[in-house]
């Protein structure tokens, strides 16, 4: 069996396999954490919704719930 190379298997690249493996994780991570935020502090006209009766420290609690929970 010959190998034949094209352009795309040549190109340099800096990452590892592991690192590739550690992006995809913090980068799904981060974009959960990123919709946690906004579904308890939502932008204004946001699709999310809040009840404004609750406490700023009710929604802190869910997020140390959540941050904590990721270790």
């Amino acid at each position: 069996m010959s190998f034949n190379p094209t352009p795309y298997s040549l190109l340099p690249t800096p990452y590892s396999q592991e690192d590739v493996v550690r992006f995809l994780r913090f980068g799904i991570t981060f974009i959960i954490f990123i919709r946690y935020i906004f579904f308890f502090f939502p932008i204004p006209y946001s699709l999310f919704s809040v009840p404004q009766n609750y406490p700023i420290s009710h929604n802190l609690n869910h997020i140390a719930i959540f941050v904590t929970s990721l270790k």
